[in-house]
This record gives C-alpha cells, structure tokens and sequence, in this order.
C-alpha cells in the first residue's frame, strides 16, 4: 500500500483517468476526423489510379499512333524508292533512245556527204574529161600530144581522188 503515497502512481493514475475521459469526450470527433482524412486519402487513392490507367491509356494510343505513322512513313519511302527507281529506268530508255536516234542522224549524214562525194568526184572527173576534150579537139593536136593530154588528165583525177 505504500504505492498509493507516491507521487508517480497519482500521477500515472491521473494521466489514465485524464486520457480516459479525453478519450470518451474528443475520441469520436478524433476518429471522425481520422475517417475524413481516410476518405480523402481513398479519393486521392482512386483519383490517382484514373489518372494513371488514363495515362495508360493516352500512351498505348500514341504508341499505336506511333507505329501507324511509321508503317506509313516506311510505306511512303518505299512508294519513293520505286517512283524513283522507275524515272531511273524510264530516263535510261529515254537516254539509249535518244542515242540512238542521234546515232542514226550522224549515219544519215555520213551516208549524204558520201554520197555528196561521189557526185562531186564525178563532177570534177567530168569537169577533167571535158575540159580535156574540147582542148584536143579545139586545138587540133597531133597524136602524141593528144595521148600526153589524156595521160595528164588521168593523173590530175588519181591526184585529186586521193
């Protein structure tokens, strides 16, 4: 009994009595307050979750977003390749064609001044035998002079043939 003249057990016993009643007159305002501060914590909980399966959301579509854009972007690419690789062959055809078409214009030209040429070379042998002609029959040349005319003549074509 000694223990109720000491000052610690009234003191503890106080302490328990003051809770106590603390306890009865604060404690349903307390555990009200403490379930309000639960509820909103729930609301955060739950606003947090829409938020994220949102998020979740937003990026599944922007990578769904994502992938479409490439496959086009690879579609359009490879559309160029082939566009481009059809102008390459299409200006190679078109490049031979006209080679071609230039090749046949220089042998048509070649073909005319050949044959322009020989019209020449026929001229000037013309030209040659009938100036030598009217020399041996207006001059009225002897026999010999007549066969060194003709000699001459034959010479001066072979000279200007070649």
């Amino acid at each position: 009994m000694e223990l109720l003249h000491t000052k610690d057990f009234w003191f503890i016993l106080g302490f328990v009595i003051f809770v106590t009643i603390f306890a009865k007159k604060a404690g349903p305002s307390i555990l009200a307050g403490l379930d309000q501060y639960i509820a909103r914590i729930r609301e955060e909980i739950q606003k947090a979750s829409l938020s994220r399966e949102n998020s979740l959301e937003a990026l599944n579509m922007y990578k769904r977003k994502r992938q479409e854009l490439t496959q086009e972007t690879e579609s359009i690419l490879n559309k160029a390749k082939e566009d481009l690789s059809r102008q390459r062959e299409d200006a190679l055809r078109a490049h031979q064609e006209l080679i071609k078409k230039r090749e046949h214009q220089v042998l048509d030209k070649i073909s005319l001044l050949e044959e322009q040429a020989v019209l020449d070379i026929r001229e000037l042998v013309s030209e040659v035998v009938l100036r030598s002609c009217a020399k041996i029959f207006s001059e009225g040349l002897t026999e010999g002079e007549r066969t060194r005319l003709i000699e001459d003549a034959v010479e001066e074509i072979q000279r200007k043939l070649n």
